[in-house]
C-alpha cells in the first residue's frame, strides 16, 4: 500500500514537472517574436531544441540577470520581483536568431524550450506572394503617416492619453488611424531619467500588434534616448484585437 502511494506521488510529481515546461514552436526563427511567462523570483531556463545558444542579449535595467551555460548551450534568466516584460535576443551556433518577450509573474521557475517547427529543407506552408503584399500594404501606410499625411483609406483621430510604462518615462498616445483592417497608434516616448535608456521595437509587441516602427534616424530597430529626448513610435494592430 505504501509503495503504491509513493509510486502515485512520483507519477503526479513527474506530471507536474512535465507540464511546467513551456514549448514554443517556431516556423521562421528570424521573423517571429515569441512570448513566454517566467518566474519573477526564481531562476528560469531557456534552450533551443537541437541547437546551441551561442550569444544572448537583452535588457540591462538592473532588475534582470542573464547567465549563459556554455557547456549545455542554454540560458538562465532571473528577475528581482519585477513585472515588466523585457526582450531577449538569442543566436544559435547555426546562425538562427530568436526573439522572445518574457513577462515575469509570481510563479515557480520555468523551463522554456524553443522548438523549430520546420526543418531548413521544408517548404513553408504560407503563400510568400500573399505575405509580401500584406507587408507592403502596411509599409505603405506607415510611410504615408511618417510623412505627416493621412492615407486615403484611413481616418485620423487626435488622442492625448498618458500610458503607464517605464518609471521616469512619459508615453503619450497622440493619434490613432482607423484604416479598416488595421488600427495604427502613434505614440510619443520621452525619457525623463538622468541616464539614457535603450528601447527596441520588440518591447512594444503584444497581442494583436503586427508591426512596430520607431522614428529612428538610422532606420534601426534599437534606439537610445538621452534625458528629455523623445521619439515617435507607430504600432499597427489587427482591428479584431483591441
Amino acid at each position: 500500500m505504501l509503495r503504491a502511494l509513493l509510486m502515485a506521488t512520483l507519477i503526479i510529481s513527474c506530471s507536474i514537472e512535465a507540464q511546467a515546461a513551456q514549448i514554443l514552436h517556431v516556423n521562421n526563427a528570424d521573423l517571429e517574436t515569441l512570448k513566454a511567462k517566467i518566474s519573477n523570483f526564481d531562476s528560469n531556463r531557456i534552450q533551443v531544441s537541437g541547437q546551441y545558444i551561442a550569444t544572448v542579449a537583452g535588457s540591462n535595467n538592473g532588475t534582470v540577470s542573464i547567465e549563459k551555460d556554455d557547456k549545455q548551450g542554454q540560458v538562465f534568466v532571473r528577475t528581482e520581483h519585477s513585472s515588466k516584460p523585457f526582450t531577449l535576443f538569442l543566436t544559435t551556433e547555426k546562425g538562427k536568431n530568436y526573439t522572445i518577450v518574457l513577462t515575469p509573474r509570481p510563479m515557480p521557475g520555468q523551463s522554456i524550450i524553443i522548438k523549430p517547427k520546420l526543418n531548413e529543407s521544408s517548404k513553408p506552408k504560407y503563400n510568400p506572394i500573399g505575405v509580401s503584399k500584406h507587408v507592403a500594404h502596411i509599409k505603405n501606410l506607415i510611410k504615408t503617416i511618417v510623412s505627416q499625411d493621412t492615407p486615403n483609406q484611413c481616418q485620423k483621430n487626435n488622442i492625448f492619453i498618458d500610458i503607464p510604462w517605464w518609471d521616469d518615462t512619459k508615453l503619450l498616445l497622440e493619434k490613432q488611424y482607423d484604416c479598416g483592417e488595421w488600427i495604427i497608434d502613434q505614440y510619443q516616448l520621452t525619457n525623463q531619467k538622468k541616464d539614457a535608456i535603450t528601447i527596441t521595437e520588440q518591447e512594444f509587441f503584444h497581442d494583436g500588434v503586427v508591426s512596430v516602427t520607431i522614428d529612428h534616424p538610422y532606420h534601426s530597430n534599437v534606439m537610445s534616448l538621452k534625458q528629455h529626448e523623445s521619439t515617435i513610435i507607430w504600432l499597427v494592430r489587427d482591428d479584431h484585437n483591441e
